[in-house]
């Protein structure tokens, strides 16, 4: 079962100068199934639904700088990013950010924060949800500690970062997902032989995908509808991201996976180098097996807070001898090579979006 949401979401982030230094503006999201019921999200995660007023509430904060580009708006990018591939069906996402020169009065739960504090951040658990880091993973870096703006804290992450582009890789990569139209036909509930319906929601006969879809009541103050019935998806276990990094000739490299999964609108996409869904049982392949036992970083994420509810996994960046081949199909990419096709729409998964984010906060 996967859910069908066709309205496109924009994540949106908006920056200023200050002082010589790039601020970004993040909200407290108080979300009904956050890990840590408030995380902090980009300038701007919304729906048409909320930003259009559909549901009658209040309008979404800073909308109009993303929809609109008004004189004081300077564009730095803008993408379309695919979505949880085994959870949603064809869902993508509008994700970019602006510079501003507005300076006025933040409505509550909105801050400037500086790159350091978000480079730190994105090493912690449950602090910035999966939006913001997936963001940040496609947004702009410098590998120079003094340029102001994103930059890792490694110079080992610094060093891979300044490596050009090589065409073979690149090219292999984008031929590895070979891109197609999908189509999904959708199947009536009652069609639906390993599910039930009950006054709660929906859930499994028999476990499959060990998730259960219930509804829920939820309040918040902060929101564009301060009350509202929620269906969420509901836990079944704890996942597990990993990206595989060596060290090969001095340069840091990650091995990306060619990711087919069921709800993807391009089919494949680049991910990370192994990963498990919630609820899902398979155990790590054997070549990375070492490398898990001793993580280079570690880190948890609760899946969207506002469609899921217990639904987190652990995000490893796990460093392999630099001999290491895997046997899934895949390509080693520096991370300036990476970070270019995060550039391209719909070419990377949301977790190896925000994979990539965790370079920032590695040791």
């Amino acid at each position: 079962m996967l859910l069908y949401q066709p309205q496109g979401a924009v994540n949106g982030w908006a920056s200023r100068r200050l002082d010589g230094r790039r601020m970004y503006l993040v909200q407290a999201r108080a979300e009904p199934g956050n890990a840590e019921e408030v995380q902090y999200g980009p300038t701007l995660q919304s729906t048409p639904a909320n930003y259009m007023r559909l549901h009658g509430g209040a309008a979404s904060p800073f909308a109009e700088m993303f929809l609109f580009y008004g004189r004081d708006i300077t564009p730095l990018f803008e993408t379309q990013q695919l979505d949880l591939g085994e959870r949603y069906a064809l869902k993508t996402k509008r994700v970019g950010m602006i510079e501003t020169s507005w300076e006025g009065d933040l409505p509550k739960g909105f801050h400037w924060v500086s790159p350091e504090v978000l480079s730190e951040a994105c090493g912690m658990d449950f602090v910035l949800n999966t939006d913001c880091k997936a963001g940040l993973g496609v947004s702009p870096w410098s590998p120079d500690p003094d340029a102001g703006e994103l930059c890792p804290q490694s110079d080992l992450v610094r060093r891979s970062l300044r490596m050009g582009l090589r065409d073979d890789r690149i090219g292999f990569a984008v031929r590895g997902v070979r891109a197609v139209a999908r189509t999904l036909d959708p199947v009536p509930l009652e069609a639906m032989q390993n599910w039930r319906m009950d006054d709660d929601g929906l859930a499994e006969v028999t476990p499959d995908q060990n998730f259960a879809v219930r509804f829920y009541r939820c309040e918040a103050d902060a929101r564009e509808v301060r009350s509202w019935i929620q269906p969420l998806i509901v836990g079944g276990g704890s996942g597990l991201a990993v990206l595989a990094c060596r060290v090969r000739d001095g340069v840091l490299e990650a091995r990306v996976r060619f990711a087919a999964e069921t709800g993807l609108a391009t089919g494949v996409a680049l991910g990370p180098s192994h990963l498990v869904y919630p609820g899902e049982e398979t155990s790590p392949p054997d070549w990375l097996r070492e490398a898990l036992a001793k993580p280079w970083l570690e880190t948890r994420e609760s899946d969207e807070g506002g469609r899921f509810l217990d639904h987190w996994s652990r995000y490893v960046l796990a460093l392999v001898p630099e001999d290491c081949e895997p046997p899934e199909p895949g390509v080693w990419l520096n991370l300036a090579e990476l970070k270019q096709l995060m550039l391209v729409s719909n070419l990377c998964t949301i977790q190896l979006r925000v994979m990539m984010s965790l370079f920032l906060a590695a040791p």
